[in-house]
């Protein structure tokens, strides 16, 4: 950090990282959620000071509650850090006659533009007693002849849970590349299971509420401890945020969302009530900036609900982190919701195909949504013990004929099977009115004909589970047709 005299630039001059504007900020009672904007000759960027109630009027004592951690400066996102005021003694030193005139010259403009802005701020709308001891403050630095410049001193961080106390102890996470970084009172919570509902809602947002520690076998998703293997100090006082609370923010929301063990429907309610355009661009710089898979696929989750055809690009810009920071998932719902579905379905069975088979089985539930035909080719040339419903339950969502149905009934087991779990899929997702789930029979004839052929497979394997499933496919043969009342 470069040092500025004050008396050249008529400020407390601090050229941080961040780019953000940050503003003058005081804690007494009468400035509680009230800010002043510093008006200053040459300023660039400022810090946001938190300074004693009785704001101390001379750069000696501000320096003293430095040092006691009374007055600090944070970037909104990025790490805090303290500040140290001492005096320059030296500009002086080593300069001419002349250019000890202009330093003279430097500090009349300076005086002139600090006794303006002092008499702005005790004039300003926002009359406090903080105002009147800033300027007599700002007054000091000058008219008293001493200069001061500010320089940097690193310190700790703060907790990550209670955000107060200086981290002192780090804590093994599920994501070995990001211990937590707590105090040891958070940390002596954290391995109890007992941290109070704001402290877990910041490790959430800050890690993730999938990991051990964090995850909901041991909190409720308002931060309470489920299962605490102490008693739980004072956990009225620090509640975690809510919906409500957060709902009218987008990036409030979006945090809100991120320590969600799942999301619901009142979460993407509140995510609808913004612009679609917003919530693109807030979620498309949110995944660039993405340090875990958790972020992404919560993205995605919520392009699958809430946006829909109109984030396909970030999709496909999800779909050049798989396989290595993408799980397949999340990029086939939201490749169901929010691209075409040609392109879609290529983009999934493109990824499923090299796969080994057994890997294969557990993802081929995710491919039921896009009810495309050429699953049903993939299950013929591909389908091996043991015989579960689950290829069943595919081929009824892919648009299976009855001509198809026919040729594995009479291929005899393990097609045959498939082919009675197909129907029975069909008659399941009407009986339970899932009708996005409901993929009529094609070609499908008289129900008698159906008994006929049903009953001819019957007559070879007279198999319980084979008399069962064909007598109620037939009760229930008028599901199997598509329905003209659906009511979800």
């Amino acid at each position: 950090m470069p040092n500025r005299l004050l008396s050249q630039s008529a400020l407390l001059h601090v050229i941080p990282s961040s780019t953000r504007p940050c503003r003058v900020v005081g804690d007494h009672p009468s400035m509680q959620n009230r800010s002043l904007p510093v008006l200053l000759m040459g300023v660039r960027r400022m810090a946001s000071f938190e300074v004693p109630a009785d704001c101390p009027a001379t750069p000696a004592v501000w320096q003293q509650a430095a040092h006691r951690g009374q007055k600090r400066v944070g970037w909104q996102d990025q790490p805090c850090s303290w500040l140290e005021i001492r005096p320059a003694r030296t500009e002086e030193q080593g300069m001419d006659q002349e250019g000890r005139s202009r330093l003279s010259a430097t500090r009349s403009q300076a005086h002139t533009h600090l006794i303006t802005t002092a008499k702005a701020i005790t004039n300003s709308r926002i009359s406090t007693p903080w105002n009147k001891a800033a300027s007599k403050c700002l007054a000091f630095f000058l008219l008293s002849s001493i200069h001061w410049r500010m320089s940097p001193v690193i310190t700790p961080k703060l907790c990550e849970a209670c955000d107060l106390s200086p981290a002192t102890v780090t804590e093994p996470c599920d994501d070995e590349s990001r211990p937590y970084r707590l105090c040891s009172g958070c940390q002596h919570r954290l391995a109890m299971r007992s941290l109070r509902p704001a402290e877990w809602y910041r490790l959430a947002l800050q890690h993730c509420p999938h990991n051990f520690s964090l995850h909901d076998d041991f909190y409720l998703d308002d931060g309470t401890a489920d299962q605490p293997k102490e008693e739980v100090v004072d956990a009225h006082l620090f509640p975690a945020p809510n919906l409500n609370e957060k709902a009218a923010d987008l990036e409030g929301l979006w945090e809100f969302t991120l320590t969600r063990h799942a999301l619901n429907e009142a979460i993407y309610q509140a995510w609808r009530r913004h612009p679609q355009v917003s919530a693109l661009a807030l979620l498309t710089q949110c995944y660039e900036a993405a340090r875990n898979t958790h972020i992404k696929s919560t993205i995605l989750n919520l392009c699958s609900h809430c946006l829909g055809a109109a984030s396909p690009d970030l999709v496909r810009r999800a779909w050049r982190d798989y396989p290595e920071s993408m799980y397949f998932g999340a990029l086939a719902k939201a490749s169901v919701a929010c691209l075409p579905p040609e392109e879609g379905f290529n983009r999934c069975f493109d990824a499923f195909k090299p796969l080994p088979l057994k890997e294969q089985r557990r993802r081929m539930m995710y491919l039921y949504e896009f009810k495309n035909s050429q699953m049903l080719d993939w299950i013929e040339t591909h389908i091996e013990p043991p015989i579960t419903d689950d290829w069943g339950r595919l081929a009824s969502q892919s648009g299976i004929t009855w001509s198809r149905v026919t040729k594995w009934l009479e291929s005899g087991r393990p097609m045959s099977l498939v082919a009675l779990d197909t129907l029975s899929g069909v008659v399941r997702a009407a009986e339970e009115r899932r009708w996005k789930r409901h993929v009529p029979i094609e070609d499908l004839p008289s129900r008698e004909e159906a008994e006929r052929c049903l009953r001819a497979y019957e007559a070879t394997d007279a198999a319980p589970r084979i008399q069962y499933s064909i007598n109620h496919i037939l009760e229930c043969f008028h599901l199997l047709s598509p329905q003209s009342e659906r009511a979800d």
